[in-house]
């Protein structure tokens, strides 16, 4: 049989859900809203639910539990898994549009909602076992060697930037006093964005250490200088960027899983990087 642990991993292996007996034996399926494994970053698998959600009525599945860690990066994925509770006609979209008017008025339906397609498309695109913002004490130690950024966080960068793009419009289009809702996906992917940002600086400075250290090997004293001037000045835009995504977060955060978050990487990210930044420029 198959292992799959995300969303988008079940919906790919709905071939091997089908041979389970359901009917025959009452089974539930645990959904899981964000990957662990991933991190902190945004994830939405509102439609690999509704795939997985037809399947299961479809194959006499009892029902599923759900498992998640940012709370309020899955209200669109919680409001579509209420309302198919009862209404076998629900859709993604169909709830998503229902719940953005409810919370910010109708003008941000068409942006909310294209922020909530990109990030499941990124969601999607992401290596599972990439865990590059799994909070851990190594979430951005890990990223302090030599080389450039990893492949693919460029483009996942980029979806995530569309992503902001579109929720800073649908803020500024949101009824008078409703734009909370907005202004948080503002916050957070300005965090996301500022992440990636952070990790791309980060991999500059320890390529540039380095290249000091071979420098000062061969006797190039000079070349030295330079690269360690060049690694603590990278190593210090990290830091300022580490900074200001967090207060990005830090300033919309609703609920106990963001200030958690935000809480775990004050001493994973944000410190380290202050100690590092301070070791380079001293050097």
């Amino acid at each position: 049989g198959a292992t799959f642990y995300t969303a988008f991993s079940a919906v790919d292996h709905l071939d091997d859900l089908r041979k389970v007996p359901a009917r025959e034996i009452p089974t539930i399926m645990e959904y899981v809203l964000n990957d662990d494994n991933t991190g902190v970053v945004p994830q939405i698998n509102t439609g690999s639910l509704y795939t997985l959600t037809q399947e299961l009525q479809h194959s006499g599945w009892a029902g599923y539990r759900a498992v998640y860690y940012l709370d309020a990066d899955q209200d669109p994925v919680v409001a579509y898994m209420a309302r198919a509770a009862w209404d076998r006609t629900a859709t993604p979209e169909s709830v998503d549009t229902d719940l953005i008017q409810a919370v910010c008025g109708k003008a941000c339906v068409p942006d909310l909602l294209e922020v909530f397609k990109e990030v499941e498309q990124v969601t999607r695109s992401m290596p599972a076992e990439m865990g590059f913002s799994f909070p851990v004490p190594s979430m951005m130690s890990k990223f302090m060697k030599s080389g450039p950024m990893p492949a693919g966080f460029t483009e996942l960068r980029e979806g995530y930037r569309r992503a902001l793009l579109a929720a800073q419009r649908a803020a500024a289009k949101a009824d008078a006093g409703r734009s909370s809702y907005a202004d948080y996906w503002v916050g957070r992917l300005k965090f996301t964005v500022g992440y990636f940002d952070c990790i791309e600086e980060v991999k500059l400075a320890a390529t540039a250490e380095d290249k000091a250290k071979k420098a000062r090997a061969r006797n190039l004293p000079a070349m030295a200088r330079d690269k360690q001037a060049e690694a603590a000045d990278h190593a210090q835009r990290a830091f300022d960027i580490c900074r200001a995504m967090l207060d990005s977060y830090a300033r919309v955060a609703v609920d106990r899983s963001d200030l958690g978050a935000i809480a775990t990487m004050d001493e994973y990210i944000y410190r380290p990087l202050k100690r590092w930044a301070s070791d380079l420029k001293s050097q």
